[in-house]
């Protein structure tokens, strides 16, 4: 069976048994399954640091002890299939959702770890339950991919709200696929729509305002709230995340690595660190990135094992990170004092095609990372080189054939084999000299400098 990531479904279905045990790669813990075809999925963490996740293999819930390594196994609802996963306090909800079968009836349920949980069915049988967010009413509120609608179920009766439909002013072409949704301390609530680049803001009443995301083929995803108000969206079809500023409307991207073979990195969860730092996974990048936005640094950690197919990561009370790799059977976990670098880049940023300039990059590390490293330019569009010498310092070329005018978000940084950092840098390429005053040879012009003083003699016509 195949488990949908957001809008797509996530391949392969491999799964492999490895020893018990945790298994560490610096900086990361990993803790193997005790047995093949889990397939752990969605996760979270509760008030005491237990570590709960989703068992496609057997449609089950697991819980991990962190401590003692130990793992437990429970059944979920007569036929559900966990989709994700929410506390409420101590108590775990999760939604019952099968992208295969458009006929799965979609439910909350709300688990109980003898019978799986209590189920409620929504009162739209084929709505697709996907994502949930509380409210500080609390209210557990349901992003319906499938009807494109949001529902709201009132944990303490057990009654849902009616569903919230967009206006019916607000005409849009395709399915709107409501995916990942906030509230900010305003209690607005936020949702990013898949399927239409927006994020939506709801609230306050019955207001209602879209925002359009910056690139049609974003694909946004999940989201988090940042304590400064931010909110950053997960491009999934992409390698960018975005950090959104409601007072301004405007949406700032952050560069991720591509993939190894120049694919998309494909983000599909974000959280906010216990330091205010962004954490993301990259699926198909099959990394953990971290982003600093006061030091204008993405650090990324490659996962130890290719392939692990982990889309979610939960973080808990002490700020480890934690992901369930599907694919290879692990619990994983990265801590907040996880080692990094920070990276400045200097360097003019405006090249004309063809052209040249020159910087440098300097890497500060941050506990304990390898004395030596790699310097890299990566997401650079083809034709856009560098080479460094040891030191960091870099010459940027621009091949005039292959690179178009224009602004390029690029990454400078350093690499190591088990951390990469970097600088985002917007690169401006401006058209190259011939290009630009091309049209007067065309005419028959001479162009005469001397002096500092340009002049163009006009071909003598007849």
């Amino acid at each position: 069976m195949m488990r949908p990531a957001p809008i797509r479904i996530a391949a392969a279905l491999l799964g492999l048994l490895l020893a018990a045990g945790p298994a560490a790669a610096a900086p990361i813990t990993e803790y193997p399954l005790p047995s093949p075809g889990l397939k752990p999925w969605s996760i979270a963490v509760d008030g005491q640091g237990q570590v709960w996740f989703t068992l496609d293999g057997p449609r089950a819930i697991g819980r991990l002890d962190p401590t003692t390594g130990g793992f437990t196994q429970y059944p979920a609802a007569p036929g559900a299939l966990p989709y994700t996963l929410k506390f409420q306090g101590s108590t775990l909800w999760y939604t019952d959702f099968e992208l295969e079968s458009r006929d799965h009836p979609g439910r909350v349920i709300r688990f109980d770890p003898k019978t799986g949980g209590t189920p409620y069915a929504l009162p739209d049988p084929k709505a697709g339950p996907t994502v949930m967010d509380l409210d500080d009413q609390g209210g557990l509120w349901i992003s319906e991919m499938l009807s494109g609608h949001l529902i709201r179920l009132n944990t303490q009766t057990g009654a849902f709200d009616p569903e919230w439909q967009a206006p019916a002013t607000d005409i849009v072409s395709g399915q709107r696929l409501p995916y990942g949704q906030v509230q900010d301390a305003k209690g607005q609530r936020w949702v990013a729509e898949s399927g239409t680049n927006r994020l939506i803001r709801i609230g306050p009443g019955d207001a209602f305002q879209a925002y359009t995301l910056p690139d049609r083929f974003w694909v946004p995803s999940a989201i988090a709230l940042a304590p400064n108000g931010l909110i950053w969206i997960a491009g999934h079809a992409t390698s960018s995340v975005g950090a959104f500023d409601p007072a301004t409307g405007k949406t700032t991207l952050w560069a991720l690595h591509t993939t190894e073979t120049g694919g998309a990195a494909s983000p599909s969860d974000v959280r906010i660190g216990k330091n205010g730092e962004v954490w993301v996974m990259e699926h198909s990048g099959n990394r953990l990135a971290r982003i600093l936005p006061a030091e204008q640094t993405v650090v990324e950690y490659p996962l130890p094992h290719a392939n692990e197919d982990a889309q979610w990561i939960a973080v808990d009370a002490a700020g480890n990170v934690w992901y369930a790799g599907r694919q290879t059977g692990h619990i994983g976990k990265i801590g907040a004092d996880a080692p990094y670098f920070t990276v400045k880049a200097q360097l003019a940023t405006t090249v004309r095609a063809g052209g040249q300039i020159t910087g440098t990059v300097t890497a500060t590390p941050h506990g304990d990372l390898p004395q030596s490293y790699t310097y890299e330019l990566s997401h650079a569009p083809q034709g856009m080189t560098a080479t460094f010498d040891a030191t960091g310092h870099f010459t940027l070329k621009v091949d005039r054939s292959q690179v178009d005018p224009g602004e390029y978000r690029v990454l400078l940084g350093v690499r190591t084999d088990t951390v990469m950092a970097a600088a985002p840098v917007t690169i401006t390429v401006k058209p190259g000299l011939l290009a630009q005053y091309g049209w007067l040879l065309a005419m028959g012009a001479v162009v005469i400098v001397g002096g500092g003083l340009i002049i163009f003699l006009r071909r003598r016509t007849r």
